[in-house]
């Protein structure tokens, strides 16, 4: 298989280092117990993290994350350390191992790094702020993206939605004037579930299984821990 660069020092490390294959996250510590208890609660056999990154590094779709992770616009991301870029790399990264778990063509998964990469870029603070993914979604327009008309108005539905509750989202859609398919729900909680899944970046750590939507983020949780921890010593 063809070695591809990634621009991020993290990804790269991650794909074509050793790191993953040789790290054991430190046990210790009040974040231990809490992902502990999260993955008890979860009642799902765990996924390691080197084998998604294998299975990742397998997919047809490994080329086009690469090249999209890559064509990021950092100029537009939010500059912080609980949102920033190390958050956005993240969650683009879950966004993609669900899609290709969830088996999504080339374009919906496409659709799904768009998501992952600028779901945050409204942001003007890292505090709880509903409005911040309306923000965001009137941003995404302004980015030159290569999308359709009806692609860009689900995607900023759906960027729109992420940061309000779930039982909000058929009404927003009614206000896009977007019917709901299982495309459409399926791109929704592959963001939802992404960017809740980095939240055992948090301190302390605030990652409930039970608002993960796809039994496959339940299966993350630990490699979601073991990843932040990797970020963590690189």
């Amino acid at each position: 298989m063809k070695k591809l660069e990634f621009n991020s020092k993290f990804l790269n490390e991650i794909f074509n280092g050793n790191i993953v294959e040789n790290f054991a996250f430190e046990k210790s510590g009040e974040n231990y117990s809490s992902i502990m208890r999260a993955v008890e609660k979860a009642g799902q056999k765990q996924f390691e993290l080197k084998t998604l990154v294998e299975t990742m590094k397998n997919s047809r779709l490994f080329p086009l994350f690469n090249k999209t992770i890559n064509s990021i616009k950092l100029d537009v991301i939010y500059k912080s350390h609980t949102h920033g870029i190390c958050h956005i790399e993240r969650t683009t990264f879950w966004a993609f191992c669900l899609s290709v778990l969830l088996k999504l063509n080339k374009r919906n998964c496409y659709l799904a790094l768009i998501l992952a990469m600028y779901h945050d870029t409204g942001r003007i603070n890292d505090k709880e702020d509903r409005t911040h993914g309306k923000r965001s979604a009137e941003k995404l327009k302004n980015f030159g993206l290569k999308l359709s008309k009806r692609e860009l108005n689900i995607l900023q539905c759906i960027i729109e939605a992420h940061s309000i509750n779930d039982n909000e989202f058929g009404d927003l859609l009614a206000q896009y004037g977007i019917k709901e398919n299982k495309k459409i729900r399926t791109l929704f909680n592959i963001l939802k579930d992404s960017d809740g899944l980095d939240r055992v970046r948090l301190t302390p750590l605030d990652i409930d299984p039970k608002f993960l939507r796809t039994q496959f983020s339940k299966q993350i949780i630990l490699s979601a821990f073991t990843l932040k921890q990797i970020y963590d010593i690189i």
